[in-house]
């Protein structure tokens, strides 16, 4: 099947199983989720299920909590080493942290972790960076006030449907 994890992005995505129809996915988001909660909990929340593609998405409350960029990919390599030794055949899809209007004083780091995840990536075989950057502002360089709820953080049942519209193309060549 196909798992998705991350933080509450992923865990106040309600709609997965509508905007991926016919697909057999899981959601195993947990909300304030770091990469390294991610390491600590993968059996429990990801390889015990064994599935064919992880959608994953991180990073943002790993900023939020302080961290450098360098420390974030720290993390990620920790979780991707875990994920690959468990399931070596697994697809990963990885959602790059997206801007938001709550946390727009952070932009320059999470752009900055954005390129050493997306290159991390690069060195593993059998995954996907989905960027959703540049798709989530607006003409005046801003986060698309739309595509959020009023939080101003967590994603909208319009942003999901963009999301699912993103991913989907990554899930065809995979099930199993």
């Amino acid at each position: 099947g196909i798992l998705f994890a991350g933080a509450s992005g992923i865990r106040l995505w309600k709609t997965l199983a509508q905007d991926f129809p016919g697909l057999p996915v899981m959601n195993r988001g947990f909300g304030g989720a770091q990469f390294s909660d991610m390491v600590h909990f993968a059996d429990r929340v990801i390889t015990n299920y064994r599935p064919s593609v992880i959608v994953l998405q991180g990073a943002a409350n790993d900023l939020n909590a302080k961290k450098t960029p360098e420390q974030v990919l720290t993390d990620f390599k920790s979780l991707t080493a875990k994920l690959r030794h468990a399931l070596p055949d697994t697809k990963i899809v990885f959602l790059g942290i997206n801007p938001s209007p709550s946390r727009w004083e952070q932009r320059e780091a999470q752009q900055t972790t954005n390129e050493l995840l997306k290159e991390h990536l690069r060195s593993l075989r059998n995954t996907v960076f989905v960027d959703l950057w540049d798709d989530m502002l607006g003409a005046n360089g801003q986060p698309r006030e739309e595509l959020f709820v009023a939080d101003k953080l967590h994603p909208s049942a319009l942003e999901y449907k963009r999301r699912a519209e993103l991913i989907m193309p990554h899930l065809k060549s995979n099930q199993r």
